[in-house]
């Protein structure tokens, strides 16, 4: 994961960005149900913006190429919901064994 996007996902989760840390067992319930909560709205407002009336929209205000790869570039980038989807993986796995979450270099 790139520290860009490392840096929102912790500042979703309410958490400081650290190059290495970890996150102890007990507090990874509370990041996952804020996690899921921000996933549900990034969900939501990617599925507004690619609304079939949106798109078309989007598509006839495109009028020359620079203005149609930028709606390109939108329709194929990775949104923040499937961004965090290892994430959440592992703090689920990490939930049911009780274990904390760690990162940084090794």
């Amino acid at each position: 994961m790139f520290e860009e996007h490392a840096k929102k996902i912790f500042e979703v989760i309410g958490e400081r960005w650290t190059s290495e840390g970890a996150i102890v067992a007990d507090e990874l319930p509370d990041i996952l149900e804020k996690l899921d909560a921000a996933k549900e709205r990034d969900k939501e407002l990617y599925n507004q913006q690619t609304s079939y009336d949106h798109e078309l929209r989007l598509r006839e205000e495109a009028q020359d190429d620079q203005e149609r790869e930028e709606v390109k570039r939108r329709r194929d980038a990775v949104n923040f919901y499937q961004r965090i989807v290892p994430l959440r993986s592992m703090i689920v796995s990490a939930i049911k064994k009780d274990e904390p979450i760690m990162w940084g270099r090794l």
